[in-house]
């Protein structure tokens, strides 16, 4: 992907969760019509349900020594409303996405992190509600691409945190998770896995 200058975007600021719904949709829509998404091959899958075999510790365990060695601190860029924000790879993404549980699935997503960000969609951002936190943490903003996980897509809901700091702002991978469809019409309607 070529790096364009990062300028300032204009967020979509919106904080009822049917409007942010429909946000998720559209932009899952096009990154579907785009083809933006990655596809997850079956021995990458493999190799993460061999590891899972052993114990689900360890299956954490490896992916924070991917996350530590190859993602934390490389930056990539996202369009957002005809600009680029620059997002990091940091700890805390790692704290807040790795945690005590990760399914196979999930763990095979961290070696695409990069083109799955890259590629994403921008759905929308969301003021902070955490009164304690938002002067540091002022927003966060979400963005959608697609997984092919043994031929099933999977829509991907990236959350990226925005911090202050005395020299201007950054952009932060915080989390992502797969947004599993709970029978509703909209393929990115439930919750996040």
């Amino acid at each position: 992907m070529e790096y364009y200058a990062i300028h300032a975007p204009v967020f979509t600021i919106e904080d009822d969760t049917v409007k942010q719904q429909i946000f998720l949709k559209n932009a899952y829509s096009i990154a579907m019509e785009e083809r933006r998404g990655v596809v997850i091959p079956e021995e990458t899958l493999a190799c993460y349900r061999n590891i899972m075999k052993g114990s689900s510790g360890k299956l954490v365990s490896v992916i924070r020594n991917y996350y530590d060695n190859t993602l934390k601190g490389q930056k990539v860029c996202m369009a957002v409303n005809n600009n680029m924000i620059e997002i990091l790879f940091e700890k805390d993404g790692k704290k807040k996405t790795v945690g005590w549980r990760m399914a196979t699935e999930k763990a095979a997503t961290f070696e695409y992190m990069k083109p799955l960000l890259e590629n994403a969609v921008y759905a929308y951002s969301q003021e902070n509600t955490d009164i304690r936190e938002r002067g540091d943490v002022p927003r966060f903003h979400y963005f959608v691409n697609n997984a092919n996980i043994n031929g099933v897509d999977i829509p991907v809901k990236i959350q990226i945190r925005e911090l202050n700091f005395p020299t201007g702002r950054e952009n932060r991978y915080y989390t992502h998770g797969f947004i599993k469809n709970r029978g509703n019409a909209s393929p990115v309607n439930g919750i996040i896995a």
